[in-house]
This record gives C-alpha cells, sequence and structure tokens, in this order.
C-alpha cells in the first residue's frame, strides 16, 4: 500500500518537555490507595506481584528501585511518570500516522496528559500507563508496518500487542489493528506470509516475558455498573468540551471504513480495514475491562475503578485527534491553503484549541495532585507507631495490607507487629477466635479496620481508642481512666506523622477509613472526660477530633456554649 510521506513533526520535540513538566508538578514518593504498595514492594523485593499487568511492571521497577534517589515509592512513581510520557508520545504518532496532521496529533496527545485520570495514574506508583503504552505502541507499530511495509515492525508489533493481552484483557483492542496489519495486503504472498510470521514469533516472545492472565468473569449486574463508571470517566479524562468531538472522529473511522466522503480526511494513510478496527478499538477494550473489572458499589470509592478503563480512554483520544483533524482540514479548505486569510483563521482556530487544553489542565490538576498526599502511606506508619511491642494487627481490605506491606518491607518499620487481614486468609477464620487465642498467649492485640466492622470484637472484648487504633482490653483488666486515656493519646499523637494536606471534604475512602480514626480517638476521650465533669478537657478533645477530619459533628453527647451552624446543618465547635 503506497502513503504519501509522513507530514513534519515540528511539536514532537516540545510534547515530552510538556509532559514530563505536568507529571513531574504532581508526582508523590508516598504510596497512595489500591494496590500501589503491593506494585513497589514487589518491584523492590522482586516478588511476584498480583495480576493484572504486575509481571511485567514489576520486571522494570526493579531497575526503578536501584535509583540512588528518593523513596522506594518515589522511584517507581517516576518510571510510571515516564511510561505516562511515552503513551502521550505514541498516541502523537498514531494520529500523525492516520491524519498527517501534527497539530491535532498534539493536541490528542496533551488530552491525554492533562486529563485527571491519566495525569493521576502518572503521578504515583500505578500499572495503568504501562499497559497504554503497550496498547498504543503496539498499533502504532501495526500503522508502521502497514504504511511503510518495513517487516522490522512485525515482530515488535506482535510483542507488544502480546504483553498487552498478557497484561491484561483491554490489550485485546490491539491485536486486531496487528492482524490487520499483517495480513494485508496479500501480494506479493510470500512477503505477507513473513509479515504473519514474524508478528506471531514477536507474539510468542512477549507471551514468554510477561506471561498470560487469565481472564475473570464477574456477573451481569456488576458489568453494567462498571459500565456506569465507564461512561461517566470519559469527560473526566478528555474534558466536557473535547469528548464529543471524539464521536465525531470515531464517525470519521467508520465513514472511511465504508469508503463514504466524509473520511476522505484520513486520505490514503489509513486502509479501510485499519479504520474499522482502530474504531472498534475502544468499544473492544470496554467490554474486556467490564468482564474483568467489576465495580460491585457504584456509590464506593469509585476512583479507585477508574485507572481500569484508562487503556479505553486513551484509544478514544485517538478518535479525538481524528475529529481535530476533521475540525482542522474543514477550515483549510475555506480559499487557498497559502493565503493570509487562511493562515489568520488557522492560527485562531488552533490558539483556541490549546486555550481550552490550557483551561482543561488547570481544573484536572488539583484533583490529579498527589506530591501532597501522605495519608495513606503515614496512616499506615502511625498505626504501627501506636501498637504495642510484638502486637497482632488485625486490619481489613486490600489498600490497607498494601500500606503495611510496605512499610514493614521498605521503610523497615515495626517489623515486629504480625499483620493480619483475616478475609484474606485461605481458609476463612473467625476473627472472634483469632483474638482469644492472642489473647491466652499474652500478645497484645490491636484494631485497624473501618467503623462499623469491629462492633462484634469490641462487644465480646471491650476496647479503647489509641491513636488511630483500638487496643482490645483483656478480660482481667480494667478500662484505663479518663486522665489514663488522655495521657496515652497525647503521647501517641506527638509521635504520629501528618505531612500534606488534609482534606476539609469527606471521601468515601480517605474520610472513613484513614482519618476518621483518629477524630474518633479524641472523641472517645472527650467523652470519658466529659462524663467525669471536665468539659474544658472535653471540648479541647473534640477540637483536635475536627483538626484531624474537619466535617465531623459534635457528638450529641456534647453541649457547649460555643458552637456555631455549619453550612450542611449541623453544629461546628468554634
Amino acid at each position: 500500500m503506497s502513503t504519501p510521506a509522513t507530514p513534519g513533526v515540528r511539536w514532537l520535540w516540545a510534547l515530552p518537555v510538556v509532559a514530563a513538566m505536568l507529571v513531574g508538578s504532581t508526582s508523590s514518593g508516598a504510596i497512595q490507595e489500591g494496590s500501589s504498595g503491593v506494585l513497589v514492594t514487589a518491584a523492590c523485593h522482586g516478588w511476584a506481584a498480583p495480576p493484572p499487568g504486575a509481571a511485567l511492571f514489576t520486571l522494570l521497577g526493579q531497575g526503578a528501585c536501584a535509583l540512588p534517589w528518593g523513596t522506594p515509592a518515589g522511584r517507581v512513581a517516576l518510571m510510571a511518570g515516564a511510561l505516562a510520557v511515552l503513551a502521550a508520545m505514541l498516541l502523537y504518532g498514531v494520529v500523525v500516522r492516520c491524519t498527517g496532521n501534527p497539530w491535532a496529533g498534539a493536541m490528542a496527545a496533551l488530552t491525554l496528559a492533562t486529563g485527571e485520570i491519566h495525569w493521576r495514574e502518572a503521578s504515583h506508583a500505578s500499572n495503568a500507563p504501562l499497559l497504554t503504552c503497550l496498547i498504543l505502541g503496539a498499533i502504532y507499530c501495526a500503522l508502521r508496518l502497514r504504511q511503510d511495509g518495513a517487516l522490522a515492525w512485525a515482530p515488535l508489533a506482535g510483542a507488544l500487542a502480546s504483553l498487552a493481552f498478557g497484561a491484561h484483557l483491554a490489550g485485546a483492542a490491539a491485536a486486531p489493528l496487528v492482524l490487520a496489519a499483517a495480513l494485508g495486503p496479500w501480494r506479493p504472498a510470500g512477503r505477507a506470509a513473513v509479515r504473519v510470521a514474524l508478528c506471531l514469533g514477536g507474539a510468542a516472545a512477549g507471551l514468554a516475558l510477561g506471561g498470560l492472565m487469565p481472564p475473570l468473569l464477574p456477573g451481569a449486574t456488576e458489568g453494567l455498573a462498571a459500565l456506569g463508571v465507564l461512561l461517566t470517566a470519559a469527560p473526566t479524562q478528555l474534558g466536557g468540551v473535547l469528548w464529543p468531538l471524539g464521536l465525531l472522529g470515531l464517525g470519521v473511522l467508520c465513514f472511511h471504513a465504508a469508503a463514504r466522503p466524509l473520511g476522505q480526511v484520513l486520505g490514503a494513510r489509513l486502509s479501510r480495514v485499519m479504520a474499522a478496527m482502530l474504531a472498534l478499538a475502544p468499544i473492544l477494550a470496554g467490554p474486556a475491562l467490564l468482564l474483568l473489572f467489576a465495580v460491585r458499589d457504584p456509590a464506593g470509592p469509585w476512583r479507585q475503578a477508574r485507572p481500569h478503563f484508562l487503556p479505553a480512554l486513551a484509544l478514544f483520544c485517538v478518535q479525538l485527534g481524528v475529529g481535530l483533524a476533521l475540525l482542522d482540514a474543514s477550515l483549510l479548505s475555506r480559499g487557498p491553503r497559502d493565503s493570509a486569510d487562511a493562515r489568520r483563521r488557522t492560527a485562531i482556530w488552533r490558539g483556541v484549541g490549546f486555550v481550552v487544553l490550557g483551561v482543561f489542565a488547570a481544573v484536572s490538576f488539583p484533583r490529579a495532585r498527589l506530591d501532597n498526599d501522605f495519608l495513606v502511606e503515614d496512616h499506615a506508619k502511625n498505626s504501627l507507631t501506636a501498637a504495642e511491642r510484638d502486637a497482632v494487627l488485625l486490619i481489613s481490605g486490600p489498600t490497607q495490607r498494601a500500606a503495611f506491606l510496605y512499610v514493614q518491607q521498605l521503610l523497615r518499620l515495626r517489623p515486629d507487629v504480625q499483620v493480619v487481614d483475616p478475609s484474606s486468609q485461605s481458609r476463612p477464620t473467625d476473627p472472634l477466635r483469632l483474638v482469644q487465642r492472642w489473647l491466652r498467649q499474652g500478645r497484645p492485640v490491636h484494631l485497624a479496620t473501618p467503623a462499623g466492622a469491629d462492633r462484634r470484637l469490641r462487644n465480646a472484648f471491650g476496647a479503647h481508642a489509641a491513636g488511630p487504633l483500638l487496643r482490645i482490653q483483656h478480660p482481667d483488666r480494667k478500662q484505663p481512666s479518663a486522665a489514663a486515656l488522655q495521657a496515652l493519646n497525647r503521647r501517641l499523637f506527638r509521635g504520629f506523622s501528618r505531612r500534606g494536606r488534609i482534606p476539609h471534604e469527606p471521601d468515601p475512602l480517605r474520610a472513613t477509613e484513614l482519618l476518621e480514626p483518629y477524630a474518633r480517638a479524641w472523641r472517645q476521650v472527650g467523652r470519658r472526660l466529659f462524663e467525669r465533669g471536665r468539659s474544658r478537657d472535653a471540648f479541647k478533645a473534640l477540637l483536635r477530633a475536627q483538626d484531624w477530619a474537619p466535617w465531623a459533628p459534635v457528638p450529641g453527647w456534647f453541649s457547649p456554649r460555643q458552637l456555631r451552624d455549619t453550612p450542611g446543618g449541623g453544629q461546628r465547635l468554634q
């Protein structure tokens, strides 16, 4: 297939600089929610992390962990940021290969880089940028193979496609494009057979390196919930103004595949089959994600679900670039291309596009910023600091498991504390029996579970607050006095880490699991003091509770004079 030469890439030199500056301004040196702690620990220790995509990520992360500066989480985050920049560059190359319009490619690449989801995942240790790189890299190599006919691109396209599919089912979106590039054109037949053989050889090498991720099939109801999260994530990643242009690009690809006039903006650069595969790519990635990742509670911490849809959104950015190229071509078609009027219209139109992109980046920046976010890591540090020597710490959920694993294994903090998650045991065991056995052995037992999950244990044994933990009370011991409880928490809180920004609005994950335990401790101290007639000290304790969780309401048992109404209808201490 003969194609015109690829146009000059005059913005190519600026894209990595801009993308690297964006990522560097928000990159975090601490672990975040999700599997961040597990990925960093596995990469720095050479362990086998759980899928998806963790085998290849762990292999690359070992090199990042060998860097001589920063924290372990910061080093792996640096690798994720570099992969995110590479993903933007590959997206630029895909759009330019399809449309021949470097401006449209730059706009699409910067839209991906400044989108909240991609930007946030590029700012911490996440494997989502790696998967996006693999898919876009496979598509770019497939386009080079089909357009240039160079056989050197065939094994690379096959290897990247198999690595993407081995990392995540969403990688299947790149396979049809690689297959279409390998199979056509069939003449001469010998050269086509060589292309297919090289692609298959590269695919075999990729599977040997990255392994194969078996699919997980949740229920249809969960898939529908995940579809709702995907639909709400598209405007978040592409912006409320730009994402409709992606639908325009989808129409261009579909019309080109059907040999209709609207698709002529793609010219001879893209065959009808390749255009059809590009149009289907986000659709293939989306359903694959719905099968692999289920959102069981759409009202829950939906922020954790959005990174799983990043490949589909990145592929939709390709369609966005096609739509932008169509609008750009329509402006240039009015009158002679070299006229002053045409150049002025083009400059104004492209300038407006960059202004819109700048506004979009300004909106995404505070939501993607993680450089001052230490809540997950500090909570694990403070919990271990608050534990007694040789204690057992009961936790709940993958986020807590990942954080404690990172702090104990890499930061070497409190290795004497045994962290146990009963829900992750191979054989489910009743926590009540576990606590009884540990108490008989004379071991201190603490709880770091979310509010409400520890009610059965508290009712059975009794517990008192010790920082973010609840210390299980031994049956033979009395509850500490109000003064002793106050002194204990004063001592513990003096040694706690409290870095970065404390959010002033409740969040499903952070408010409940990370900040509420601190406020709970001081509310318990305040109540005990209030019951002893020490209203002034109780008032100070409640002030400290609201200092950690500003949204926390004043408890009903406390009726001080110094109250003021809040906009939400509650009351706050002043």
